[in-house]
């Protein structure tokens, strides 16, 4: 059966965001995981429909699908949360009362650029998934953002992904050294494979946009670690998601907040 059978709502002209459930490749379909990979329970937004083969879905519909992942997981964890307002005896409450607490929004927020990863990696039978969270490394726990393998050019993605690329001046070298913790203690576990390790500034959707944290961004990539943006990104997981896509989402995400 096609897919645009089987969901009429797919079929081209008709890629309405709410109206887009989400579906994932066929268990057969997926490219075998690499050496050592680790295989545990991944705290991955759930996908439907794993009979579909998502190489047989065209571009439009993968990014309507992924976006629509999205939604749904800022809907949940965001929009119909519980708000935190602000409260007595903050220069916000004293101007505009109790109102929801923008801290609050953007730390709820600060999963998406992470969960759009994951969604992309689970849509796309040539990437991996591997074991994100927090876990052992070097006799320390440490929460690892996101890795995935690409079996078609042999490399291990590892990012820390990062809203804010104004990160404090204090917690910029502790941020390098997690990196580069985590990367050397990986790079060993993947016989075989190339280790591309840095920071995931999701929050734009490329450099040219960036004034205040520029320099540390340079301070990053002085020391070996590559800062990617969603553009970036977009090209490293062979993906079809453009700039104006890509803002007119979040628009619609902060209209709603």
């Amino acid at each position: 059966m096609s897919i645009s059978m089987k969901h009429p709502q797919l079929t081209e002209g008709a890629l309405e965001l709410e109206s887009i459930d989400t579906i994932a490749p066929a268990p057969s379909q997926r490219a075998p995981p690499p050496p050592h990979m680790i295989d545990e329970p991944l705290n991955s937004p759930t996908i439907d429909y794993p009979d579909v083969n998502m190489e047989q879905v065209d571009d439009a519909v993968k990014t309507a699908l992924m976006q629509n992942t999205v939604m749904k997981y800022v809907t949940k964890t965001v929009i119909n949360a519980e708000q935190t307002l602000t409260k007595p005896g903050s220069i916000i409450y004293l101007l505009y009362g109790d109102i929801p607490s923008k801290q609050s929004i953007q730390i709820k927020m600060g999963k998406v650029g992470e969960v759009i990863v994951k969604t992309i990696v689970d849509m796309s039978p040539h990437l991996e998934l591997l074991k994100c969270g927090v876990q052992d490394i070097g006799g320390k726990r440490k929460d690892v953002d996101l890795i995935w393998c690409d079996n078609l050019n042999k490399t291990i993605y590892y990012r820390e992904a990062k809203g804010n690329a104004e990160l404090d001046t204090e917690k910029l070298p502790a941020t390098i050294k997690k990196v580069q913790e985590i990367r050397d203690h990986l790079i060993p576990k993947y016989p075989g494979y190339k280790f591309d390790a840095g920071l995931f500034n999701w929050s734009v959707y490329n450099r040219e946009i960036i004034t205040s944290s520029l320099s540390h961004i340079k301070k990053c990539e002085d020391k070996g670690l590559i800062v990617d943006h969603m553009g970036d990104m977009m090209n490293i997981l062979h993906f079809k998601w453009s700039e104006k896509e890509f803002y007119e989402l979040f628009t619609k995400i902060g209209e709603q907040l």
